[in-house]
């Protein structure tokens, strides 16, 4: 990507001569098309102050790393932004001193700095969890929202865990007929959906320690639109959404369809765990199949695919929980 620059801040914790844990955060930021003498200088002068001033904090929580990568990369963007507004030859750093320090306490990271960001927020490249993708409809919304026994009998087949992939097998006529039956339950089921009970939670969790979150759904656009709007004036921390609509037709259980979010975040699992949680097969399988680690969420209705996985495919299934609450608890000890 030649308009933008990739920035990174790393931090080892030791233990009797020897590394304990190593963790990365990544900063991508807006490229500036111009040469600039001292930039070195200023970026390694703020991260070291930032990090002397929070180091106590950083040994406890290391993703007041991403933070400090956020603060320094907004400092560095406004005075190179100034220094060009200017024509000078030397960075404008005395003119930009309301961005530096009026006291001791402004170089403590706080909740204040959030919105002072260029680009999205840095985000953990390498460490023990560094992204989780999670299926919508019944894993991050209650489940029986959208009534597929409907779907089924009004289509005129038999239940098969994936009726997308049951229509395509339909004559063209028949298919746009279904196709049209669900969307209509998905509309009445829109009308059911509620987040889980724990949801805004466990994501504000996971968001805070700066893991990618995405969402790999087979609704389309009206239900994840909706999905949305429960959120309220909560800042989204999704990115990206995939509907059924977005990859051409592929659709879970097909391993692209989490490998296009991980291509998206630009990871691999071989940088650290990326988990993909569902209440199906075809989550735990479109993740598996893409190298990621796989959760499911039971409820009354999918506990039977515990002993199915066992019985079929041990290896399919890494973790089962009760709650998003569970799973985070449980991916964050």
């Amino acid at each position: 990507d030649l308009n933008h620059l990739n920035v990174f801040i790393s931090f080892n914790k030791h233990s009797d001569n020897s590394i304990i844990s190593h963790v990365i955060y990544r900063k991508k930021i807006p490229k500036i098309q111009r040469n600039f003498s001292g930039c070195g200088d200023l970026f390694s002068a703020l991260t070291l102050a930032y990090v002397y001033s929070n180091y106590n904090r950083i040994n406890e929580n290391t993703s007041i790393l991403a933070d400090i990568l956020d603060r320094v990369t907004f400092i560095m963007t406004k005075v190179l932004q100034a220094t060009m507004e200017s024509n000078s030859k030397e960075l404008c750093i005395i003119e930009s001193g309301s961005l530096f320090f009026q006291s001791k306490d402004s170089l403590l990271i706080t909740d204040n700095h959030s919105n002072e960001l260029i680009g999205k927020q840095a985000m953990i490249l390498k460490g023990s969890v560094i992204g989780v993708i999670f299926d919508m409809d019944g894993t991050l919304t209650e489940p029986h929202a959208i009534d597929f026994a409907a779907m089924y009998k009004r289509i005129g087949i038999e239940p098969s865990g994936n009726i997308l992939k049951s229509v395509s097998l339909l004559s063209p006529d028949r298919q746009l007929e279904a196709l049209q039956i669900i969307e209509e339950e998905e509309k009445k089921g829109i009308l059911r959906m509620k987040l889980q009970s724990d949801c805004l939670t466990a994501l504000s969790t996971l968001h805070n320690a700066k893991i990618r979150l995405a969402i790999a759904t087979r609704n389309a656009r009206p239900s994840i639109d909706h999905f949305i709007s429960l959120f309220g004036s909560m800042e989204l921390p999704f990115d990206p959404i995939i509907s059924r609509d977005c990859l051409n037709g592929a659709n879970k259980p097909d391993p692209i369809v989490a490998s296009s979010i991980m291509s998206s975040w630009d990871i691999n699992p071989t940088l650290g765990d990326i988990w993909f949680v569902g209440d199906s097969l075809d989550d735990m399988k479109c993740g598996k199949l893409s190298g990621c680690k796989t959760c499911l969420l039971l409820n009354e209705e999918n506990k039977y695919l515990i002993e199915k996985s066992i019985e079929k495919s041990p290896e399919l299934i890494d973790l089962s929980v009760d709650s998003l609450s569970e799973f985070v608890d449980r991916i964050m000890q």
